[in-house]
Parts: structure tokens; sequence; C-alpha cells
């Protein structure tokens, strides 16, 4: 068993592994040979997984994506070369979880002003009595709308619970987990879920199916001043018509993930108070990386030993 490892991995890669690993740098994969022969596995970002390194590898029987979503991994030419194609899909869903948390809180409890009165050396009481006052949102008694019933919705719907929150859950078929108080479906539950949500969590794969599913007709059916989190891919959610909802203050949005990436320096979002930011981030917990490295090792002892790997996806 020889295989092609994107160096960025090789510290998650168990050492007695190492001697049948050959590990090289991104900029090094032009510099690769036009035949090696004899590699048959390659771990790295589903992006790099193009025909013009595939073809290099004539012997290739199975590639380990580094990453849960494949739409920029060429499928179609893994179906046509019969490969098996396994990605990472749950290492990142606590992670991921905890960042849809963590900006749902930034929003709730006010944090964006906190942090500029702090700045100021303002003591921010919003204009409230010290002894009688609400100036946050609380989680508890409000329902959360998760777009999506894998296990990143799953994780999320755990932590929405342990808050005393109402989870509905937006998919294809009802598979009847018992995180998720109410299950959706069709063009019709999508807009019971967005008429009824108090936070809305966008975490499902971007497919042909999904693209552009939350458009300006969702927008339209969304409560005033629900909370928007978009953590799965910028291609699902028409961005200009997200724009005009939160210019006309009908949401607050929490977005991780864009049509354009990195996000434009003249997009308007980064101009906008209702809309806090990150970069691609929300799996970049420490604890994803525990998760990949056992996944990664078990489909290894896996492929020697000629049993079914996790996470295949069928093409």
């Amino acid at each position: 068993m020889n295989a092609l490892c994107m160096a960025l991995y090789q510290h998650i890669i168990p050492k007695e592994w190492h001697a049948d690993m050959l590990f090289i740098e991104e900029t090094d994969i032009d510099k690769l040979p036009a035949s090696m022969k004899g590699i048959e596995i390659f771990i790295g970002q589903p992006y790099l997984v193009k025909k013009s390194l595939l073809d290099k590898l004539p012997d290739l029987t199975w590639v380990q994506i580094t990453g849960a979503g494949y739409d920029r991994a060429d499928v179609d030419y893994l179906k046509e070369r019969n490969l098996l194609l396994t990605n990472t899909r749950d290492v990142m869903s606590i992670s991921i979880a905890e960042d849809v948390f963590s900006k749902m809180l930034f929003f709730t409890r006010r944090m964006r002003e906190f942090e500029s009165a702090r700045k100021d050396h303002r003591w921010e009481s919003f204009g409230s009595n010290q002894w009688m006052s609400t100036i946050y949102r609380d989680l508890y008694g409000k329902t959360i709308g998760i777009v999506g019933d894998g296990s990143i919705a799953g994780e999320i719907a755990v932590r929405a619970g342990a808050f005393g929150m109402k989870v509905l859950a937006y998919g294809r078929t009802d598979k009847k987990n018992p995180v998720f108080h109410e299950f959706l479906t069709g063009r019709e539950g999508l807009k019971t879920l967005a008429e009824h949500s108090d936070v809305m969590v966008i975490a499902i794969p971007h497919n042909p199916e999904t693209e552009g599913l939350i458009d300006r007709e969702f927008f339209r059916w969304v409560k005033k001043d629900c909370i928007f989190i978009n953590v799965a891919r910028g291609a699902i959610v028409e961005e200009q018509a997200l724009i005009e909802a939160i210019k006309e203050k009908k949401l607050y949005a929490a977005l991780d993930v864009f049509e354009q990436e990195p996000l434009s320096e003249d997009s308007e979002l980064w101009e906008l108070d209702r809309v806090y930011l990150t970069s691609h981030k929300s799996g970049a917990g420490d604890s994803w990386v525990v998760f990949l490295k056992e996944l990664i090792t078990e489909n290894l002892a896996a492929y020697q030993a000629g049993r079914p790997l996790k996470n295949q996806i069928p093409l």
C-alpha cells in the first residue's frame, strides 16, 4: 500500500504508516512526474482532486478527502475511473455546533455593543434601570430552525435542547432523530420553518438541489429580527437577497461562508451593522483534528485489511 498525502496532514498520520507515504506540499503538485505507478491512495483537500492530478496516478484506487464537502472535487472523473471516494463527514460537527452558538450569543447578548463600550471606557446600561432591565434575548423558549438533518444539525439540536429551545429541522426524509422536535420537508416545510424560527441555521450540503435554495422568497417568509446563520456553503444562499433583507432590518446574519471566497473587499457585507463575519472557520476547533486522525487511521487500517471504508461517497 503506497499513498500520496499532502504534507499539511503529516502530523495526523500515525508514524507506522509513514514508510508507505509520500508527503508533498501543494506547491509541488505540478512538479510530480507524469506517471507515478504504485500509488493507490491520495489523501488531501477536495479542491486538489482534479483530472490533472489523478492522471498522474494510474494505480490509484481510493481518494480520502479531508473535508465533508466534495463539490469542488472532480466527481465525474472519479466515477469514470471507478475510484473510491471517502470524506470526513462528522469530524467537524461538534466544533461547528459550538461555533453556531457563539454566533447566536454574539447577537442575543449584545456582545458587539459591550465591546464598543469597553473600548470607549463606557459603562453601558442601555438606558435601563440596573434593578429592572431586560436587554437580552434569551435562547430559552425560542425556536431554532435548522435547514439540514445530518450530524451537524444533530449536534446543534442537542445544544439547543440544553438551552431550552424548540428544534425544527428540514430535510428530504425524516430519519426520526429524537433531538428534532419537528421535522419538515418540501417547499411548504421550508416556509413553515422560516415563519416560526427565531434563529435559522443553514447546515445542509451543497449540491444541484440545494444551490440557491435560500432565495428572495425565503427571506420574505422569515420572522422579523430572526438570527440567520450560514455554516454550510455560500452558494446555497442568494447573497444579494440576503443583503437586501439585512438592509431592510428584517434579520441579523452571522456568516461563515460566501458565494465568493475570500469575500471581496468591496462586498456590502463588511459594512452592515447587523452582520457578523468569520472566514470559513466554523469547524476549526481543536476537537476536529482528533476526530480526523481517528477517521483516517481507521480507514487506512480498513483498506489494508480489505474491509469497507467509513464515509464512502456513492458515485
